[in-house]
């Protein structure tokens, strides 16, 4: 076979390569056990199989398990402190402060959305206006919290700030 071997073992033919072959093959017939290699190559039907059916070997597990532990992880994060914070915050909102400010703005809006239109639908969230992270001092001000349906509730940051003075206003006119 004629080719550029890869890394893999694996030959690769250039772009110059693969032109002067098909020039080279102008006006020749292809037999029919090549014209069904070249139709299968092409579908990727043999290509795509790879482990399909087969399973590893217990030495080929372990090792595998072992490339990815700890720090040789692509995910793996350096600063565990970063961790922490994440944990903190999900602790925080299990607490009974939390489930005091949600009851209260729950309690204040009535148990309703307070968007409150036709496309209301689903169980009802109790939304923080302002980030619960990035303002921690309004996490339990009950008019920093905003009852919602989850057709309404925003599921991106971009639309959550967009629509903070919209939901600022909303709470303003109903203060208890």
């Amino acid at each position: 076979m004629s080719g550029i071997k890869g890394k893999s073992g694996i030959y690769i033919r250039t772009k110059k390569m693969r032109k002067n072959m098909s020039i080279a093959r102008i006006g020749k017939e292809i037999s029919k056990e090549t014209k069904l290699k070249i139709s299968k190559s092409s579908t990727g039907e043999n290509s795509s199989k790879g482990m399909l059916g087969k399973k590893h070997s217990i030495e080929t597990k372990k090792k595998m398990s072992i490339s990815h532990k700890g720090e040789k992880n692509p995910k793996w994060i350096k600063d565990r402190s970063k961790l922490k914070k994440f944990n903190d915050l999900a602790l925080d909102r299990r607490s009974s402060a939390y489930a005091n400010w949600r009851k209260d703005v729950l309690k204040r809006d009535n148990n309703k959305c307070k968007i409150n239109n036709k496309d209301c639908k689903g169980r009802l969230e109790v939304h923080h206006i302002l980030s619960y992270t990035n303002y921690p001092e309004l996490r339990y001000d009950i008019n920093n919290g905003i009852t919602l349906c989850h057709a309404h509730h925003p599921r991106t940051r971009a639309k959550e700030k967009r629509l903070s003075p919209y939901f600022k206003e909303l709470v303003s006119v109903s203060k208890v």
